[in-house]
């Protein structure tokens, strides 16, 4: 179905005029990877922000908790995670007004990764944290608290089910306990993306699958409330398509957003389908733009008016730009990219008290460091201001931590790491950005308190270290390697 859009691009313009409450940009960031996952206004009408960051905390990647006031300066920041990989996928304001999240960690738990629970009071404290899965990767991407308090967990395992991977449900208690889990999927490949319960108190999952057919094809799930499946459809004669998110409307259905691949182009196009309470496809919107284009959330405003954030390729100013889209039924009513000239997308959207919205995502074109969390509050009447504020975040350590900085960095070849003090068994570890290690593309020697790390493959590119002495966890750094 091809569209008109029209669009509104607003380019940078520093401003030292009063902030209005209601509409404002920022991005939050220390010296490396910060990226806004998912935003929500709390009772106190404060916000709440999940984000995965590298410049804070002990491990390679942690999962960072801010609070921010109205108009979006930082009241509290706290981080979690292990001296691993931890990722922040999904964030819900429970009933008693603290902060359950889900996301994965290689630092704790059975296999390579595992569903990382855990839940916080209303300042960010920790209550309890679980994790869930078996001796392979294990995935969590959506959280839901349900109206009985209980709590439910979708993602994708490579641990449990019966092909390569499958949708792995659970339902925990409220303290964290499992009372029974699920997997969804055929003999191939099942991802799980999102999950919430319907008002009839069953459960809707959306995600990808492959076991069914030719080609990977959008996916959505209805289960009654102990996850037995009630009906399981696909969607798009397209191929790779998938739904992200998934929402229910004002009149019992529900509304998935994803991506689907254009026959012609060969890249992903915005996806939008409306179902009736049985599955059935009331209507859809496949773009057709001959760049990449994708929505990763969406949010259903007075019962049929669909807001939607992602990110667009064919519009805008940068590689990748934040896209908003406001439809009333299926006819596009507004839409709007926002951006520099480098990485910039939305991942998640939700509702303000003042009929506005609040847009989560991340920046790599206005940051103090490499990336920064992007944080967008609009007005109620869909004005969409671009004067971004950016706020370079203090990074926060364990007083028993240390960071230690390689010189030259980047570098080629070799890179030197001075130690504070004459450490005896030292070892290193170092990780990709996606947590693998990969120590053995790497030589060190220790030497007269210093580090000689030696690049013998080549590599190039952002990686992560840990230093050890006598097998304890000592310090972290990057190295940032470059070609000859």
């Amino acid at each position: 179905m091809r569209l008109l859009f029209l669009f509104a691009i607003f380019m940078v313009n520093f401003s030292s005029s009063a902030q209005d409450p209601n509409n404002w940009i920022r991005t939050y960031g220390g010296g490396g990877y910060d990226i806004g996952v998912v935003g929500y206004e709390t009772e106190d009408r404060e916000y709440i922000i999940a984000a995965s960051t590298s410049s804070s905390g002990s491990g390679n990647s942690d999962i960072k908790l801010m609070k921010l006031d109205s108009l979006g300066n930082e009241l509290w920041i706290k981080v979690f995670g292990s001296t691993g990989v931890d990722v922040v996928k999904s964030l819900c304001v429970s009933n008693d007004k603290g902060f359950l999240i889900a996301g994965y960690s290689n630092g704790f738990g059975n296999g390579g990764y595992d569903f990382y629970i855990f839940k916080t009071d209303y300042a960010g404290n920790l209550i309890w944290e679980k994790t869930f899965g078996g001796s392979d990767w294990d995935f969590a991407e959506s959280i839901y608290e349900t109206a009985d308090g209980n709590i439910l967990v979708v993602g994708t395992t490579f641990s449990y089910g019966n092909g390569d991977s499958d949708i792995y449900l659970l339902k925990l208690n409220s303290i964290g306990d499992k009372l029974w889990d699920k997997t969804f999927g055929g003999n191939k490949t099942e991802k799980g993306y999102a999950v919430i319960e319907s008002y009839d108190e069953n459960i809707l999952i959306v995600g990808q699958t492959n076991s069914f057919s030719d080609s990977y094809r959008a996916y959505m799930i209805k289960a009654d409330n102990k996850g037995e499946v009630i009906w399981a459809k696909m969607y798009s004669d397209r191929e790779n398509a998938v739904f992200y998110d998934i929402k229910e409307t004002g009149d019992y259905g529900y509304v998935a957003c994803g991506s689907s691949k254009n026959p012609d182009y060969g890249v992903t196009d915005f996806y939008i389908t409306k179902v009736d309470n049985g599955g059935s496809e009331i209507w859809k919107i496949e773009d057709y733009q001959p760049a990449n284009d994708e929505f990763f959330s969406i949010v259903v405003k007075n019962g049929h008016e669909y807001a939607l954030a992602g990110y667009t390729e064919s519009h805008g100013l940068g590689g990748r730009d934040v896209y908003v889209g406001i439809y009333p039924l299926i006819d596009p009513m507004f839409h709007t990219t926002f951006g520099g000239t480098d990485l910039d997308e939305a991942y998640h959207i939700s509702l303000t008290t003042d009929g506005g919205f609040l847009i989560t995502g991340t920046t790599k074109s206005f940051t103090p460091g490499i990336q920064s969390v992007f944080i967008n509050k609009t007005d109620s009447i869909r004005f969409f201001k671009f004067d971004p504020i950016i706020v370079n975040i203090k990074e926060e350590k364990n007083k028993e931590e240390f960071t230690f900085l390689p010189y030259p960095n980047p570098f080629t070849r070799k890179t030197f790491i001075n130690l504070p003090e004459n450490y005896q068994k030292i070892d290193l570890k170092v990780f990709s950005i996606d947590g693998k290690n990969i120590s053995n593309y790497f030589n060190f020697q220790h030497k007269n308190n210093q580090l000689i790390i030696t690049n013998n493959n080549d590599m190039k590119g952002l990686f992560f270290f840990q230093v050890f002495e006598n097998g304890m966890f000592l310090a972290k750094g990057k190295l940032i390697t470059t070609s000859n």
